[in-house]
């Protein structure tokens, strides 16, 4: 996402990572990839897309093991995605 880091101080992209490795350790995953997954959700959808709908409702499922919430989670972002509607409520 070079047009939103470009936009960000050294400073700012350096807390973002950390606070996508924290959210990344609170769902349950410290794998590398989700972090970049998460990272790359928050640079797309708003540093803030927790709180979309869809989003929490991926989130909450707790009874999945956390790499299939986070594919799952990845999969319906690029659904979305695709549909031109980056903060799409359902």
């Amino acid at each position: 996402m070079p047009e939103v880091c470009a936009a960000m101080t050294s400073e700012h992209l350096l807390e973002s990572v950390r606070y996508a490795l924290l959210r990344c350790r609170s769902i349950g995953s410290e794998r590398e990839v989700d972090v970049f997954r998460y990272l790359n959700l928050m640079y797309v959808f708003g540093f803030q897309f927790e709180q979309l709908p869809w989003v929490k409702r991926i989130l909450a499922e707790t009874s999945m093991h956390p790499r299939a919430r986070m594919d799952w989670l990845s999969s319906h972002a690029l659904y979305v995605a695709s549909q031109g509607a980056r903060h799409v409520r359902g």
